[in-house]
């Protein structure tokens, strides 16, 4: 496995805000899924659950905020509420 790339996980990051701010949510979820590639950090697992939800991919973006969970430096509440209102919406 390769050293975390932090400037290039920091730029793709940003650029995926940005896309997402924009409303291009396709966009974002590709240049967050460059970042988490080059530097693995679980932060960015959680943006990309978001653009999962944003795109209508609910089971998808289940799977991203529970990955998130497992990697997260603390417990998250809120992320547990937001998995369990969109497991409520796809009945899973």
């Amino acid at each position: 496995m390769n050293p975390p790339d932090v400037t290039l996980a920091r730029q793709r990051f940003a650029e995926g805000l940005s896309l997402y701010q924009q409303g291009d949510y396709t966009g974002a979820r590709e240049k967050l899924e460059g970042a988490y590639a080059a530097s693995a950090a679980p932060p960015v697992l959680y943006n990309i659950g978001a653009c999962l939800e944003q795109l209508g991919r609910l089971d998808e973006a289940v799977d991203a905020f529970e990955a998130y969970l497992a990697d997260a430096p603390s417990p998250r509440d809120d992320v547990r509420a937001r998995i369990a209102s969109l497991r409520e919406k796809i009945g899973r």
